[in-house]
């Protein structure tokens, strides 16, 4: 997941060593972005220090303007919308304007969505929703990706006073504003923090982008603030505090990757580091000298502008990459990178973000009227680019969809694997490009025939009329990319098809995938499962599972978890396992769905191989009137797996066929379904 934040520019009273901390946080997290593989692959960290800082100094911008009795919420947020809007939405429009120059159509409708969210300061949620769609898997990273926690900050930059605000106006009824203040922050982190920890275990994809789970962090920085601007530090207390606060930042940025659970109680490590960090507000000496090093304090006042433009840049020179086809070295790729960020990041705030600000000081934090007009203008410029690119990415998509649907009616068997089927088809043009296959699902998504991964509720639809031959389509994700096939033979013989799916849980007595909710679900499935198909009077029951995830030593718990739920099943339906496809590796898919790259050129070797069979034929050697079924000589080409075939791309992801290429091998599988049935 790629992921980045955006902190505010400076306050107007600028510390060193907060500064240096930015430098830090800034340099982490573009490290990790720019060199994936490389060391820093917990880099991500630096998003937590941002939101600590920024609840520093935004809580003690807030209280001491309250206390002054100077506070206005209208100077307050007209000043957050002046420091941060211009570069934003100038970052993107250049985004907007460069996609369809740079990058391939797969990414033009995601981008142009994210670029209206991200101009609303709406990214988070619309990444949240995302991040819980289980057909939103394996996506390619937009360039605006990182916008999220810029949607994030404004969201709390908008909560975050009012909150305040309610606070003092309590507490000084009861005389002791500073105390409710406390209150509340307190009341605010706890709450947060028990959330961020039961939501990453339970919805981890949401966890990472919800304000909820965030709050707490910008929570620690307030409470900084109002202890350290109460009471005193010895000079040696904040030298160790200085110290213990950055081994806390950094290690977790070596030690933390994308397996690690976050933000979650692993985030409290970094988050109190930066806290630690900021409460020593140390500045003397030879290590005050390196706080305030004018390369590390440049980079640090560049740091929002950097945030900013350094994701377009990686994701675009990955693009380009990736198109060519060229081997590069990661680390020389990083330093390239890193030689084009920090001098547009260093252009961008002279030019951008200082100009959006009156000279001098302290008119500089005067927002001027025109200000409430070229920003909301600029804005709606934005929205309304994006809307193009959507607009013109919806034509193009309609008309190849058109296309490709010509090309399927007018099939003469030469399309897909109907290519390796017969021995008269030659080479086949492509007639339906990797834009198409993110949308090519089976109709059972559409038609709300596939349960979700928390749905215990068993879904039965039925295809076709009434027929003395009734085949089930049984299993998870991967049994109903099957379904197109299935439907064609099913309405060329006259059987009637009848689909139980449900996405992540397998047909079988041994679960082991997804989280305690997904578990009761799945097993509760069965239960409901094993009952309708003992008295469902089947002729063959067909089904599948994805295997990839699959260890070594699960081998034998899973083959016996499939024997154990078919054997309710009576001996006159056919049981007939699909073996799991080989899939294609997530170099595959970036090349596919990521790269301006010929489809074709896009093969690697497979994902995935043997493990399926062999649990299967386990299976099946204890279940009467049951058969393997593989197919998976029609994803190969000499040993790849293959991305095109017989003019159809073959994935819409990294290990989900597509269904137009499923309908193609609708032959292999009706011939098989009647060789097992008699």
């Amino acid at each position: 997941m790629a992921t980045t934040t955006v902190p505010a520019p400076e306050a107007p009273r600028i510390r060193g060593d907060i500064q240096a901390l930015r430098a830090l946080a800034v340099l982490l997290v573009v490290a990790y972005h720019f060199w994936p593989e490389g060391p820093v692959r917990g880099g991500y960290v630096g998003v937590d220090v941002f939101f600590v800082i920024s609840g520093f100094l935004i809580t003690s911008h807030l209280v001491r303007s309250m206390e002054a009795g100077t506070f206005s919420f209208r100077a307050f947020w007209s000043r957050r919308a002046r420091r941060l809007l211009p570069v934003a939405i100038v970052v993107i429009g250049v985004v907007v304007v460069a996609t369809p120059v740079l990058a391939p159509q797969t990414m033009w409708r995601e981008t142009a969505l994210q670029a209206v969210a991200s101009s609303l300061y709406v990214q988070n949620i619309a990444l949240t929703l995302s991040s819980v769609d289980y057909l939103a898997e394996d996506g390619v990273a937009t360039p605006l990706q990182h916008y999220w926690s810029l949607s994030l900050e404004e969201q709390f930059y908008i909560l975050w006073p009012i909150l305040l605000v309610g606070a003092v106006v309590l507490g000084r009824r009861a005389g002791r504003p500073r105390k409710a203040v406390v209150v509340a922050i307190v009341v605010v982190a706890a709450i947060s923090f028990v959330a961020s920890i039961g939501l990453t275990g339970v919805f981890p994809g949401a966890a990472y982008f919800v304000p909820v789970t965030r709050a707490w962090e910008f929570a620690v920085g307030a409470a900084v603030f109002l202890l350290t601007s109460r009471y005193g530090l010895h000079r040696r207390l904040r030298l160790v505090l200085l110290a213990s606060g950055t081994v806390l930042v950094i290690v977790p940025a070596f030690v933390y990757d994308a397996q690690t659970s976050f933000p979650g109680a692993a985030a409290l490590v970094p988050v109190l580091g930066a806290g630690a960090m900021i409460a020593a507000a140390y500045n003397q000496g030879a290590v005050g000298a390196i706080l305030n090093a004018r390369p590390l304090r440049a980079i640090g006042d560049a740091s929002y502008s950097l945030y900013l433009w350094h994701w377009p840049i990686a994701v675009f020179a990955f693009i380009a990459i990736r198109s060519a086809d060229a081997a590069l070295p990661q680390p020389l790729v990083a330093a390239i990178l890193f030689g084009i960020a920090i001098p547009v990041s260093i252009l961008s705030k002279k030019y951008v973000e200082d100009a959006a600000m009156p000279g001098g000081s302290p008119s500089r934090l005067r927002v001027a009227p025109k200000a409430l007009v070229v920003l909301p203008g600029a804005t709606v410029v934005v929205v309304l680019a994006a809307s193009s690119l959507l607009y013109a990415d919806h034509g193009l998509r309609a008309e190849l969809s058109a296309e490709r649907a010509a090309a399927l009616a007018a099939d003469d068997g030469c399309l897909g694997a109907g290519v390796e089927l017969r021995d008269d088809c030659g080479p086949q043009p492509l007639v339906a490009p990797a834009v198409l296959a993110e949308d090519d699902l089976p109709p059972v998504y559409s038609e709300g025939c596939q349960a979700g991964p928390r749905e215990e509720r068993l879904i039965s639809c039925s295809w076709g009329r009434p027929s003395p031959v009734r085949v089930a389509l049984v299993g998870d994700s991967h049994a109903a990319s099957w379904f197109p096939a299935l439907e064609r033979a099913a309405a060329e013989q006259g059987w009637q098809l009848v689909t139980f799916l449900k996405s992540s849980c397998r047909w079988s007595t041994y679960q082991d995938s997804g989280g305690p909710i997904e578990h009761a679900s799945c097993v509760s499935w069965n239960d409901q499962l094993s009952r309708e198909l003992v008295t469902g009077d089947f002729d063959a029951i067909v089904t599948g599972y994805y295997s990839r995830p699959l260890a070594v030593q699960d081998l034998e718990a899973v083959a016996t978890g499939f024997a154990e739920a078919w054997a309710p099943v009576p001996d006159d339906t056919h049981i007939i396992a699909m073996v799991d496809t080989p899939q294609i590796s997530d170099e595959s898919v970036l090349c596919l769905f990521g790269s301006l790259a010929d489809p074709a050129s896009c093969e690697s070797e497979p994902v995935g191989l043997n493990t399926s069979t062999d649990v299967l034929r386990r299976a099946v050697a204890s279940t009467p009137s049951s058969t393997v079924v593989d197919l998976s000589s029609a994803f190969l080409d000499d040993g790849d797996a293959r991305t095109v075939a017989g003019g159809l791309v073959v994935w819409r992801d990294a290990h989900h066929f597509t269904a137009s290429f499923s309908r193609t091998l609708s032959p292999v599988l009706e011939s098989a379904i009647s060789e097992a049935t008699g």
